[in-house]
C-alpha cells in the first residue's frame, strides 16, 4: 500500500466521527450502510480498530453515494476538507520536488556537456599546439624530399 493510500485512510479514520455526523447519520447507520456492527462503527471511530483498504473504499462509497442522492454538498466539502485536500496538497509538494530535482539534473547534465565540449577543445588546441613545430621542420624536409624526387626522375 502507498503512503498516501495510507494517509488517506489514517485521515479518513481520524475525522470518521465527523464526516458521519455530517451526513446526519448515526453510528448504527452507517454500520448498516456498511454491512458490519455498530462496535466496528464505534471501534473505527476510536482508532480501537484500525481502518484497512477495504474499510476505508467501502466507507468512501457510501458516502460518495449518499453525496449524489441527498446533494448534501457539506459533507461532500467536510470530506474534501479532511481527507482530500491535505493529501492533494501533499501531493503537489511531491510533484514539484520531482520536477525541481528533474530540472536540476538536466542543468547536471547541460553543464557535464559543456566542460566535454571545453576539454575537447582545450585537446584539440594542444595537439595542434603540438604539431606546430613538427609541421615547421616536416615541410622543409618534405620539400627537399620532393626536390631529390624530381632530380632522380629527370636522370
Amino acid at each position: 500500500m502507498s503512503s498516501t493510500d495510507e494517509e488517506l485512510i489514517n485521515r479518513l479514520q481520524t475525522h470518521l466521527s465527523t464526516i458521519r455526523k455530517a451526513a446526519g447519520w448515526s453510528g448504527e447507520r452507517l454500520a448498516n450502510e456498511l454491512g458490519i456492527t455498530k462496535q466496528t462503527v464505534s471501534s473505527l471511530e476510536t482508532g480501537k480498530t484500525r481502518m484497512t483498504k477495504m474499510h476505508y473504499l467501502a466507507i468512501r462509497a457510501v458516502f460518495n453515494n449518499e453525496i449524489a442522492v441527498s446533494g448534501n454538498e457539506d459533507l461532500a466539502k467536510i470530506i474534501q476538507l479532511f481527507v482530500d485536500q491535505p493529501v492533494a496538497r501533499e501531493l503537489e509538494r511531491l510533484q514539484k520536488d520531482l520536477e525541481e530535482k528533474k530540472a536540476e539534473a538536466e542543468a547536471e547534465k547541460a553543464k557535464r556537456e559543456v566542460i566535454a565540449k571545453q576539454s575537447a577543445i582545450v585537446g584539440a588546441t594542444a595537439l595542434t599546439a603540438a604539431l606546430i613545430p613538427a609541421s615547421s621542420a616536416l615541410i622543409p624536409a618534405l620539400s627537399s624530399l620532393a626536390h631529390q624526387l624530381t632530380k632522380s626522375i629527370k636522370k
